[in-house]
């Protein structure tokens, strides 16, 4: 899987996660832990129909969020971000993914694996093309 961004993270989730559903006739609806196969993600849908169409709602209402109109969902505004992800993902799990991406965003910044792009003032991972500058996330382009 390619990490080099949030938005392919989500859209290869988003692609792929209905892959790895699977019926059964004896169990129904079957997502099994990759770490402990016995274990049914989704054993909850056996006794109740409306969990599976509500993630077949959710999963439809998400491509088209995020994968056709990624425009309107990854915003520069922090707040309607948020509140895509809230949307989209729920509030705790919006608010953990956010955390985390802060978190490892932050790490690489401290890494010094961030540059600043000054033809299209972009901020990307470490690059060998020389017009990305070492980003100082303060304005600032060191060695400049």
């Amino acid at each position: 899987m390619n990490k080099s961004n949030l938005f392919t993270i989500i859209s290869q989730l988003l692609n792929n996660l209905p892959k790895y559903i699977l019926y059964d006739l004896d169990e129904g609806w079957k997502l099994s832990n990759p770490s402990r196969e016995d274990e049914n993600f989704l054993n909850k849908w056996k006794s109740n129909n409306e969990l599976k169409d509500a993630f077949d709602e959710w999963i439809l209402q998400a491509r088209i969020d995020i994968l056709t109109n990624p425009e309107e969902f990854i915003d520069t505004n922090l707040d309607k971000l948020k509140e895509g992800f809230f949307k989209s993902f729920g509030e705790k799990t919006g608010r953990d993914a956010l955390e985390k991406y802060g978190i490892e965003f932050g790490k690489l910044k401290d890494e010094g694996e961030l540059r600043f792009n000054t033809r299209n003032s972009s901020v990307t991972l470490n690059s060998e093309d020389d017009s990305y500058k070492e980003h100082t996330y303060f304005g600032g382009i060191v060695n400049e």
